[in-house]
């Protein structure tokens, strides 16, 4: 992250067994399209726990192992489901974890870069809606804009 060029990050963290995730997409693909469009000093990304992710892992299994299953995992899911938002895979010492930064899914960190702080924790999905104009008059989604720097209230 220290190599991206930007003022403002949201980091969506996802799992495939997800249902609210699963839900949450097209609001992430909307989110991601407008904030790729108009906001050049911020970006979306979708994050994801490989351990979590690829079915069987056991804790203890080398991370490139478990990063390879998640990926095909992850690719098919990309397709499956029209996920458009760029995915990130979760490195050590970050986990969705009960007493982790990250406890479940799906959760929205917003992060300023410049200095790297965690500024906002969105707990659950930003919304389930699936019709743009619903999307976009979804209350949850404008305060997400409001604290993404996206516009005013």
């Amino acid at each position: 992250m220290a190599d991206l060029d930007l003022d403002y990050l949201a980091l969506n963290v996802y799992s495939p067994d997800c249902v609210p995730c699963w839900k949450e997409i097209p609001t992430l693909n909307l989110l991601a399209r407008e904030i790729q469009k108009n906001f050049p000093r911020h970006a979306l990304y979708m994050v994801v726990d490989p351990y979590q992710v690829s079915v069987d892992a056991k804790e203890d299994a080398p991370w490139g192992e478990v990063y390879s299953q998640a990926k095909a995992r992850m690719q098919k899911e990309k397709q499956d489901r029209g996920i458009e938002v760029p995915i990130l895979f979760m490195k050590a010492p970050f986990r969705v974890k009960e007493k982790g930064l990250i406890t479940g899914t799906p959760e929205t960190l917003l992060l300023e870069t410049k200095p790297l702080r965690l500024y906002y924790n969105f707990l659950g999905s930003i919304s389930e809606e699936s019709k743009p104009e619903v999307i976009l008059a979804d209350q949850k989604v404008k305060f997400f804009k409001f604290q993404f720097g996206m516009n005013s209230l």
